[in-house]
């Protein structure tokens, strides 16, 4: 009988695909923890772009009544989504917020009208900006 060399033989092939299942199963955790940094890391962006508009919204109720009514920034902010048509920020973050984002507070400095921070839940995360640089996320679950 003569040996064909044209091709693996099955226990050459069985132990391929069983290092490729080793690998693939080391990878898996190191994946995951990879895209949920990156998940956290865009929410954080978007916490960002959310107290822009918010920052923007402010300056604009100043502007016309010189004042901000707390009942009326809690029906037009707080109470809404921040993705949904309600919000008074959807023209401003149209199409740029993940769907459920809410905003649960802001750090609002009414001598100088600047907002310094704001607590904001989106997906699992509850992202917290504090003096426009210190960042704390908490999980939610």
């Amino acid at each position: 009988m003569q040996k064909d060399d044209a091709g693996f033989t099955l226990i050459e092939t069985l132990a391929v695909l069983s290092i490729i299942a080793i690998l693939a199963a080391n990878l898996v955790p190191e994946l995951n923890a990879f895209i949920d940094d990156a998940k956290k890391k865009s929410y954080v962006a978007e916490t960002f772009m959310v107290k822009a508009a918010m920052q923007s919204y402010v300056i604009d109720r100043l502007a016309e009544d010189g004042v901000i009514d707390d009942f009326v920034m809690y029906n037009e902010i707080f109470y809404p989504e921040v993705g949904s048509k309600e919000n008074a920020l959807y023209d401003m973050l149209k199409g740029s917020v993940t769907k459920g984002g809410q905003i649960r507070g802001i750090f609002y400095d009414p001598a100088t009208g600047k907002i310094n921070g704001m607590i904001y839940d989106v997906k699992d995360y509850q992202i917290e900006i504090k003096n426009d640089s210190e960042v704390e996320v908490r999980d939610r679950k």
